[in-house]
């Protein structure tokens, strides 16, 4: 995939940054949460979230220790 140094100068800076590697690379970054998952975690987010094309930014917001939910649209890093 892109870049991601390129990519997150595209992104908001309002919030703390999240990057689920999808290819397993587990690189680190500075000031970003960076994860890696497996291909079932990975669909299941896909498709709780509608997500068609990638990169992909969507703010999520937390309402108690366990639960988030999407509180953005998607919007497509180009």
């Amino acid at each position: 995939m892109s870049d991601l140094n390129q990519l997150i100068k595209k992104v908001p800076k309002d919030a703390p940054i999240l990057a689920i590697d999808i290819y397993q690379q587990r690189k680190k970054y500075k000031n970003i949460i960076y994860t890696t998952a497996g291909i079932n975690t990975i669909i299941k987010i896909i498709q709780y979230l509608n997500i068609y094309e990638v990169p992909v930014v969507v703010k999520i917001k937390r309402y108690n220790k366990k639960l988030y939910k999407q509180d953005s649209p998607l919007e497509v890093i180009k």
